[in-house]
């Protein structure tokens, strides 16, 4: 057990005028940074800039299935090129704005900035991470940011691959962990939503945790407020993340067994508890050191489709970038009914 004593996320944030948040694994994470964003602006932060990277949980033709038959078997790492409406600030990095689509649906991370009036950026992912580390390292030092803040929602970036019931989707996570590590200035992971993704069994995620407590690695907690949960619903109801909606659930009381729409027609049954209220923070480095050791390694990976081979060979399974985007899985009707 260390005995050293690492900054919390309050004291790496005194004096810091400028702070980037950005979700972890794209798609609605970006919403899990409201909270954060909103207790630096009150420790006095003077800009607090939002974003996400360039993954995706949609259809080829941008919308998000409804019918529970069809389902999204793997999420996509799109070219920042298919977003309208943005102001590229580097090969890899471009500002959004409230008008920005990506296949005609509005981003999150556009919608948080009709919202809130905060910018928010996205990190392309589509040429590796050394690319992706490149343009946000260039973005960091020329907007002065003092301090960077990736967040996620659940539990799959807590994956060290000796699970027997593995995180089902931490590739494009594990991409973006690896960026944050190469960030030029102080550097913090945000957990929200403890366990809701339902890719961890709790007793797993709580002992990943524990091996990066144990390690030093734990950075402090906030609690959301009314005000984040007013907040995190409009933006929810604005884009659909049915994972994320539990986490103002929870501070409104809903709380035990449920069953969000992923992994399949049947949904995975996830238990909400009152740690979903709380994002926790911790060390990247150390994370990377004690849990998903594979992360400097994916990053190390020249190309997207070489990180995605050290993937499946390491932890035997294919990355959710490799599987296909949508399945429709209802059979015809009269087919249904001639094998009755």
């Amino acid at each position: 057990m260390t005995t050293a004593i690492r900054p919390s996320l309050d004291e790496l944030a005194e004096g810091v005028d400028k702070v980037l948040i950005w979700g972890n694994g794209g798609g609605g994470d970006v919403i899990q940074g409201l909270p954060i964003a909103r207790h630096l602006e009150r420790l006095g932060v003077k800009e607090v800039i939002l974003g996400g990277v360039s993954g995706a949980w949609m259809t080829h033709d941008g919308h998000v299935p409804t019918d529970p038959a069809t389902v999204l078997l793997g999420a996509e790492i799109f070219d920042l090129d298919e977003l309208t409406g943005a102001l590229p600030h580097g090969p890899q990095l471009v500002e959004v704005g409230p008008a920005t689509r990506l296949r005609g649906r509005q981003t999150a991370e556009s919608v948080l900035v009709e919202l809130t009036g905060r910018r928010a950026v996205v990190i392309g992912l589509k040429e590796g991470v050394a690319a992706a580390r490149a343009s946000l390292n260039a973005f960091i030092e020329a907007e002065g940011i003092g301090l960077v803040v990736a967040t996620d929602i659940g539990s799959d970036t807590m994956f060290s691959g000796k699970e027997a019931n593995p995180a089902k989707t931490a590739f494009v996570d594990f991409l973006s962990l690896g960026v944050l590590l190469g960030a030029p200035c102080p550097k913090v992971f945000g957990l929200g939503g403890y366990g809701l993704d339902g890719e961890l069994l709790l007793e797993d995620l709580e002992r990943n945790v524990g091996a990066v407590a144990a390690a030093g690695g734990y950075l402090g907690a906030i609690g959301i407020t009314q005000r984040d949960v007013v907040e995190m619903e409009k933006a929810i109801a604005l884009f659909t993340d049915p994972v994320g909606v539990l986490v103002p659930e929870a501070a409104r009381g809903r709380f035990g067994w449920v069953q969000v729409p992923t992994n399949g027609p049947w949904g995975t049954s996830v238990r909400i508890t009152p740690t979903a209220m709380v994002t926790l923070f911790f060390d990247p480095e150390v994370m990377a050191q004690e849990v998903c050791t594979i992360v400097p390694e994916l990053a190390a990976c020249a190309t997207v489709a070489e990180a995605e081979r050290l993937y499946e060979e390491r932890l035997g399974f294919v990355p959710e970038t490799r599987l296909l985007t949508e399945a429709a899985l209802r059979t015809p009707e009269e087919g249904a009914d001639a094998q009755r």
